[in-house]
């Protein structure tokens, strides 16, 4: 079976690590073709991808054909564009769609919250949801997790009876959480169990 992967935004912090990893000798085995979508073919990062067997591609962010003809042929497409990139996200998409690209996985990665929710919603006494998709804080939600519910929703629309839609939670990137201190996750804690108790 052939099966091409592009990924988009390769040469980024998260999207040059899922690159390397479809490179690896685990994965790569399985894959005919693996495309690194770059917006600099010359990079460091390009070069280096390029050095482990991707092919890469440049990809002009203000044109909407470069972007399609970069993912021709793509039978996956990973999205890895970040969370800053305006609507390139959702270019990606139109263009996935555009090309008959067969599964797309959305820049979806992070935390599944569901325990966290839980967790947090029974100390502050909220009603909260189990997936980080819906509003897991009535009145507090998170700007990132509504554009990520819209964007996947809006993927699932246009890749209806076409495209997969596959949302992947890898867990919590370390960076992350070490640049959360435990005092200030508590006082996130009781602020929310404040507010709650004062019917704020």
């Amino acid at each position: 079976m052939s099966i091409t992967t592009a990924i988009a935004g390769a040469t980024g912090n998260l999207g040059l690590s899922i690159t390397r990893q479809f490179l690896s000798p685990t994965l790569k085995p399985h894959l005919s073709r693996i495309i690194a979508l770059t917006r600099d073919p010359s990079s460091a990062k390009a070069n280096e991808l390029r050095n482990l067997g991707a092919e890469i591609r440049a990809v002009d962010s203000s044109s909407d054909d470069s972007l399609r003809t970069a993912l021709e042929g793509a039978d996956v497409v990973v999205n890895a564009i970040g969370s800053r990139s305006g609507d390139m996200k959702e270019k990606v998409l139109d263009a996935a769609v555009a090309v008959g690209a067969k599964v797309y996985f959305p820049s979806e990665f992070g935390v599944y919250v569901q325990s966290i929710c839980s967790t947090l919603g029974q100390i502050a006494d909220l009603q909260v949801s189990s997936d980080h998709r819906l509003n897991d804080f009535p009145g507090y939600e998170h700007s990132e997790w509504t554009t990520k519910r819209a964007h996947v929703e809006r993927a699932k629309q246009l890749g209806a009876g076409k495209m997969k839609i596959i949302s992947l939670y890898t867990g919590a990137f370390l960076e992350m959480i070490v640049s959360v201190s435990p005092l200030t996750f508590l006082l996130w804690v009781v602020l929310i169990t404040k507010q709650s108790n004062s019917g704020i």
